[in-house]
């Protein structure tokens, strides 16, 4: 049998300390916007404060403006960068700067390279440890046997006020309807769009929010990220973890986490330490031992079934997101937010 196919939607690490303007500081320190959970952020960049020396100072957005607040900030900041390197835990934001060429190219380290699947053409932006985004369900309310087996089921209208899903204009499920909208094309998307907001779908502030709705019951399933939804299975909520095809001719869309070295950042030689450092071999196993939420982008790490979900991707589609997540947008505020009930 084949495999699905897997979006895994690569994104990382613009590295070139060629590309950069000089330090200006004795790089005894390091500034990282991090769009990352803190919880899965910080003992990773603790561990690279013990090992290296070099002070970390970490800004991080709150989880209703995941990705977006820093992006923001970091546009507003170009003519002089207050951060060295930017940490996403996901791609669409990361190319769309890529774009605009807030990145410094940079080569990873001899002994860390990795297969040019997951690095940018132009080496801007390089990715690791992909999340994956499922369906979470209440096994209270959903039976196995009613189970969807794609994500456009979710328009059939016994699914009405049942389904969750975040805010789009954020984080994950920005670029998740960004891939949708790149492998299906306008049409096809809008129609989802539209059938989902027939079912009254609830669009909550986060991927958190999305999990606790599942858990308590208030809705019977919800989209959200593979770290949450393995947050909700540890602490033995009633749930089920569903790595959802899309539809019949797309498989299970997967997130990576993205790294890039901010281009004139002030610490340009301690930021390509901590890039090559996020780059490890190390810091990807540190990742994917949290509760088997994230999968590696390389061998050897992880169950041969976690890597098959990686290796059998499509990452030439990652380039693309940069404007697809745009046009998603415009969808979004058309087909929801317009004079729509929903509450986003």
């Amino acid at each position: 049998m084949s495999l699905p196919r897997v979006l895994v939607v690569a994104a990382m690490a613009a590295f070139g300390s060629w590309a950069c303007s000089s330090d200006r500081s004795d790089s005894s320190e390091v500034i990282v916007y991090a769009s990352v959970d803190r919880a899965i952020a910080e003992p990773i960049l603790e561990r690279f404060e013990h090992q290296s020396s070099i002070k970390v100072r970490a800004v991080f957005d709150t989880e209703a403006n995941k990705t977006t607040g820093l992006v923001n900030r970091l546009i507003t900041e170009a003519s002089r960068p207050q951060a060295d390197v930017f940490w996403s835990g996901e791609i669409g934001q990361t190319v769309r700067l890529s774009r605009m060429g807030m990145f410094a190219p940079y080569k990873q380290s001899t002994g860390n390279e990795r297969s040019t699947r997951f690095v940018a053409a132009d080496n801007s932006w390089h990715a690791f440890s992909a999340r994956a985004r499922v369906l979470l369900v209440n096994a209270d309310q959903v039976a196995p046997e009613e189970m969807p087996r794609f994500a456009e089921g979710l328009v059939d209208e016994r699914w009405k006020e049942r389904i969750a899903i975040a805010d789009p204009h954020f984080g994950t499920t920005g670029t998740h309807l960004a891939a949708l909208l790149e492998a299906w094309g306008d049409e096809r998307f809008r129609h989802w769009l539209k059938g989902l907001r027939q079912n009254r779908v609830r669009v909550l502030p986060g991927n958190a929010q999305v999990r606790d709705a599942v858990v308590s019951g208030l809705v019977a399933a919800g989209f959200t990220d593979s770290d949450d939804a393995a947050e909700a299975v540890s602490r033995g909520a009633p749930v089920r973890v569903v790595y959802l095809r899309q539809s019949p001719d797309f498989g299970v869309v997967m997130i990576p986490n993205t790294v890039a070295l901010v281009r004139g950042g002030p610490n340009a030689t301690a930021a390509a330490r901590l890039v090559d450092y996020l780059l490890s071999q190390d810091t990807e196993s540190q990742m994917v031992a949290i509760e088997s939420a994230f999968f590696p982008t390389r061998s050897g790490i992880a169950s041969a079934e976690a890597q098959e979900r990686v290796t059998n991707s499509d990452p030439k589609e990652y380039e693309t997101l940069g404007g697809a997540h745009p046009r998603m947008l415009e969808m979004i505020e058309a087909e929801w937010f317009q004079g729509s009930p929903l509450s986003p």
